[in-house]
């Protein structure tokens, strides 16, 4: 790619690719490496990669083409781009927090009293958005325990409470996926994705109907046979007293 523009772009950005090696092989010869080594190692790769894009961007600015590369080569470039993109814009799910709670207010019209979220959702500017919106987020609070043991117990108390609340609805997923399908969906548009979930959750709920009717009518045949067997047994015991008789 670089000699086409060469003669605009200059000389030949380096790639320290000598270097990317002995610092990959520095870690990749150790027997049991430790975490933090292994994540220093990564992040120096990444870093490699992310000046190579870099690069690579500069010379397509000065009019080169990714044609200029094999066809193998430009697909390892877009999926080592995808990588980085990734691994320096990670998705976060605790950032979709405020969403949900307007969704929720645009819904009912006002705000939820609680929200009963997990760990990845309690960072501090959710804590902060929370408060300011007299929203109660489950979980503990930041910084020193408090003294008093008696509010230690209520808000140990609190948060198990809100965490058998969510763990009611988050235990719904398994099934989901398993039974239902939701771990299946391969559509490609958003819309359809959210018309097979919607559909999906429609047929769970569908199922919890019929299982509920299920037990009602167990219960009404059960209550039927009791009585049955009460009106037997009191004919029975009719006939006795009139042979008595």
């Amino acid at each position: 790619m670089h000699p086409p523009v060469r003669d605009g772009f200059g000389a030949k950005p380096r790639t320290h690719l000598r270097k990317a090696i002995q610092q990959f092989l520095a870690v990749a010869k150790k027997k049991r490496p430790r975490i933090n080594k292994i994540r220093k190692a990564i992040k120096q790769q990444l870093a490699h990669l992310e000046r190579n894009l870099t690069s690579i961007d500069a010379l397509i600015a000065c009019g080169t083409s990714f044609l200029a590369a094999r066809r193998h080569w430009y697909r390892k470039l877009l999926v080592v781009s995808e990588l980085v993109r990734q691994s320096f814009d990670p998705y976060n799910e605790g950032e979709d927090l405020r969403a949900q709670v307007f969704a929720y207010s645009r819904r009912h019209g006002h705000y939820s009293a609680v929200i009963s979220a997990d760990q990845f959702y309690r960072t501090r500017s959710n804590r902060v958005f929370c408060a300011s919106h007299k929203i109660r987020l489950s979980g503990p609070r930041l910084g020193r325990p408090k003294s008093d043991p008696d509010l230690v117990a209520e808000e140990k108390r609190q948060f198990i409470d809100d965490q058998r609340r969510r763990n009611a609805f988050e235990g719904r997923f398994g099934p989901g996926k398993s039974r239902f399908g939701l771990g299946l969906i391969r559509e490609k548009l958003a819309l359809t994705q959210g018309s097979t979930i919607a559909i999906n959750i429609l047929v769970m709920n569908l199922a919890k109907l019929l299982a509920l009717l299920f037990v009602l009518f167990t219960c009404w045949l059960h209550l039927l046979w009791a009585r049955g067997s009460v009106n037997n047994a009191h004919s029975d015991l009719l006939l006795a007293h009139g042979v008595m008789a």
